[in-house]
């Protein structure tokens, strides 16, 4: 492996556990049923609607489910454990309204044989 490979591999294993930590902090800071009633709310949204942008479903947890952690990036730790249960995959890209219209925005379907 040559040094620059090493070193991005190395740069991508701690970003992947200081990702962790803070998931795990945002996870004790928010109210104990959060992510439970948050995720309950994308997967019936995604039911009833298809495959829907992140941000989309973030606003709508807002507006119609009445789900509003002090900080939107509380709901990274909601999507991260509905994908990592294979419950919910990406099925695409889009720009990011509340980025600018910036790339990564993802968009997600719940998987075959999801909840």
């Amino acid at each position: 492996m040559s040094g620059q490979t090493e070193q991005l591999t190395l740069s991508f294993d701690r970003a992947a556990r200081e990702r962790d930590v803070a998931l795990e902090r945002i996870d004790r800071v928010t109210s104990d049923d959060f992510r439970e009633r948050a995720e309950r709310f994308v997967l019936a949204y995604l039911g009833a609607h298809g495959a829907t942008p992140g941000e989309v479903l973030v606003e709508k947890c807002g507006s119609v489910g009445g789900l509003r952690p002090t900080d939107l990036r509380h709901f990274g730790t909601v999507f991260r454990s509905l994908s990592m249960r294979g419950v919910i995959v990406c099925v695409g890209y889009c720009n990011r309204a509340r980025g600018h219209s910036t790339a990564g925005g993802r968009i997600w379907e719940l998987a075959e044989g999801g909840e």
